[in-house]
């Protein structure tokens, strides 16, 4: 298995109208908050958190996210997320969305702040079920 700064592995579920976690994984330098509902919509909102303040280069993170049916979820940051300006390897984001057939999902990142020649690298995967 690859190395990894911060790993986020949550999966949600639909219990009668409303999406509760299913399953909930963090370790290193990326968490996530407890749901939060923000209308009687059923729709469960988490926060995603660095807590060490930013990207440095080498930093890999990586989310799995699953909507199982009918599912309800969006995904925000608590701030800007900060990649510093660094000589060595670049930074990594991963994001891997798995929704499935009748899942809503939000994906909504505060601002990303790059300082100038910063390499980085973000690659997101979506798969999709009828």
């Amino acid at each position: 298995m690859e190395e990894w700064t911060g790993l986020l592995q949550l999966a949600v579920e639909d219990r009668r109208g409303k999406t509760m976690p299913k399953s909930v994984y963090f370790q290193g330098a990326f968490k996530v908050m407890h749901p939060i509902y923000h209308s009687a919509s059923g729709q469960a909102c988490y926060y995603l958190l660095n807590p060490g303040g930013g990207y440095v280069g080498g930093d890999r993170y990586r989310m799995d996210i699953t909507a199982e049916k009918d599912s309800r979820l969006m995904l925000t940051t608590q701030l800007a997320t900060k990649v510093y300006r660094t000589t060595r390897n670049h930074v990594y984001q991963e994001g891997n969305f798995h929704l499935k057939k009748g899942s809503y999902l939000e994906y909504l990142p505060d601002a990303l702040i790059a300082y100038q020649q910063t390499p980085r690298r973000v690659d997101y995967v979506r798969r999709l079920q009828n």
